[in-house]
């Protein structure tokens, strides 16, 4: 497989969902008693965080009208109620409102004035349970699992086989464990109810979702909107102002309320915005000469829009950018890479006439800054007479260059940290069979595993965004019945012969749909690999309306999980 959705596509895909939109209708009646399936925090939980969201989760839909303060309560504590699609959260209006090391009890109301499904059926008792608050008053920074491992814990190693199991399509915000691999897991989003209003996905598995304390995970939903929620109540916050479409947004790496973005489908500046008060401002203007009197367009007179193609990402630092350099209409001029920090084109590169090359695809940054790495078509050889093409690595100044992988068809792929520091790609080689990784120092190529062992096709997505983890990528599956991996999230270390460590099953059903790429699982770590999200249609069947049921979900593990 090699690029996963061709910009033409995309924009195919949103236009078309957009224009269904009017259509969407659904309804139906059923016996079922309505009962409470599940709650967060769990009866008798201790040590609670102050600043928890309280959830009751229910067998089929609710009234929103008969939720309120008397239906959904909590002791002598002051709060808003919401419903989603089957769940229903009490939000504190602050974390003061909760004292440490006190036995709260929570009472989801039955009877005639009680909490209804649609069909006005009540609840048929009151639904009581306790916990108990943590004793520091500090702790308000607590996440759904953080009470949920033991001692010991350690994660399912190997070309595991078992097979994802059946589970119901978990409630928002309340965690659960993976039956296979027990790791926790809780849903981010709940798209038929919150804001985003269709799908609430993670955008790429190459786009680093967390922000830098990890506080905000960011969502991308149909409309090309970009919304916040909050990463340990999963509340949505807020839809960002000023960033929409294709903007390839990007965290600041150590500012938490800040994000980069740019022009939808690119365009000749680089925004910040600040994610708390909207306030955004331009921190880098292509129209303008750079610190050495050079501007974009001295070198490409035609040049009107920079972008990574929706794939990429500058350094770790967020210093250096490399951009894909196009026209008004979209045809591709030349590459260039970019230091914020001081201003400066640091290199620029064009086709040399009469060699063979398509369009690349896409372009990113390894994370140190010292390579631009593009992805050109497996025939391409824009740099003369030579191996096939593929993806090409380049240093910063375009002075030299390396073949990632010659004669490789290479698909899905993300730049990484290996555990020595130094910069790998690490991509499918579906020539070979092989997940493989290159060193793009050394020019290296080792193969990680043989994906196609017991399956004929194979499909993953790659991300090295786990910066403070080096020397391991996350790796989600789909589409690859028989394969061992197929349906799973999991981690596999950038060395010869690897640990590969299982996550979860994302429960994504991908099929022959028209919108089946959003619902792909995209899975994208924090920095620290305690974090994971991917989107999931939670094996709801595969059409045309598919991407209605994708949501965000997030697995946490403990910090030495993953040596």
């Amino acid at each position: 497989m090699a690029d996963n959705c061709p910009l033409l596509l995309r924009i195919y895909c949103i236009g078309l969902m957009l224009a269904m939109l009017a259509g969407m209708t659904g309804c139906g009646t059923d016996s079922i008693e309505l009962a409470v399936s599940a709650v967060y925090p769990a009866p008798g939980a201790t040590n609670v965080p102050l600043n928890l969201v309280l959830r009751g989760a229910f067998n089929k839909s609710i009234q929103q009208s008969t939720l309120d303060s008397n239906t959904f309560s909590i002791d002598g504590v002051v709060g808003a109620t919401r419903t989603t699609t089957q769940s229903a959260s009490l939000i504190p209006s602050s974390p003061s409102q909760l004292q440490p090391n006190t036995v709260y009890t929570v009472t989801l109301k039955g009877g005639d004035n009680g909490i209804k499904d649609l069909n006005g059926n009540a609840l048929p008792n009151d639904y009581t349970w306790s916990f108990t608050t943590t004793p520091d008053p500090t702790y308000i920074t607590g996440y759904p699992c953080d009470n949920f491992y033991t001692a010991g814990f350690t994660l399912v190693s190997g070309m595991d086989a078992a097979t994802k199991p059946v589970l119901a399509k978990p409630a928002k915000g309340i965690p659960f464990a993976d039956p296979t691999y027990n790791t926790c897991i809780v849903r981010v989003t709940d798209a038929a109810s919150e804001p985003p209003d269709t799908f609430a996905r993670n955008d790429y598995s190459r786009r680093q979702a967390f922000n830098a304390d990890d506080t905000l995970v960011l969502v991308y939903s149909v409309d090309g909107g970009w919304h916040v929620y909050d990463a340990r109540t999963m509340e949505h916050i807020k839809k960002l102002v000023g960033v929409g479409g294709e903007p390839e947004p990007q965290w600041h790496p150590t500012n938490p309320d800040l994000i980069y973005s740019l022009p939808s489908f690119g365009g000749m500046e680089i925004r910040e915005t600040n994610v708390k008060t909207d306030v955004q401002q331009k921190v880098a203007d292509f129209t303008q000469p750079d610190s050495n009197g050079l501007k974009v367009t001295d070198i490409w007179p035609t040049a009107a829009r920079l972008w990574t193609g929706s794939e990429g990402s500058p350094s770790v630092d967020g210093r250096y950018w490399g951009f894909l350099v196009q026209d008004a209409s979209y045809n591709y001029l030349g590459l260039m890479s970019y230091d914020m920090q001081t201003n400066t084109i640091t290199g620029t590169f064009s086709n040399a006439a009469g060699y063979e090359a398509d369009d690349p695809n896409n372009v990113s940054m390894s994370p140190s800054g010292d390579y631009i790495v593009a992805q050109f078509g497996s025939t391409d050889r824009p740099l003369g007479p030579g191996p096939n093409g593929g993806p090409i690595a380049f240093t910063r100044d375009f002075s030299t260059y390396l073949y990632i992988r010659p004669n490789g068809v290479i698909g899905h792929n993300d730049v990484a940290i290996d555990a020595t520091g130094d910069d790998v790609f690490v991509g499918g080689d579906h020539n070979s069979g092989h997940l493989f990784m290159t060193n793009l120092r050394t020019g290296v190529s080792t193969n990680l595993f043989y994906f196609w062992q017991d399956c004929s096709f194979y499909a993953n997505h790659i991300s090295g965004k786990a910066f403070n983890k080096p020397g391991w990528v996350v790796v989600s599956s789909f589409a690859s019945p028989g394969c061992w991996a197929n349906d799973k999230v999991f981690v596999v270390e950038l060395s010869a012969n690897p640990r590969i460590l299982h996550l979860a099953h994302h429960h994504t059903v991908f099929g022959p749909s028209s919108f089946s790429y959003f619902s792909q699982p995209h899975a994208s770590p924090n920095r620290d690999l305690t974090r994971i999200v991917f989107n999931s249609n939670w094996d709801t069947a595969d059409t045309d309306n598919d991407w209605r049921h994708v949501d965000t979900y997030m697995i946490q593990i403990p910090p030495d999980a993953i040596p």
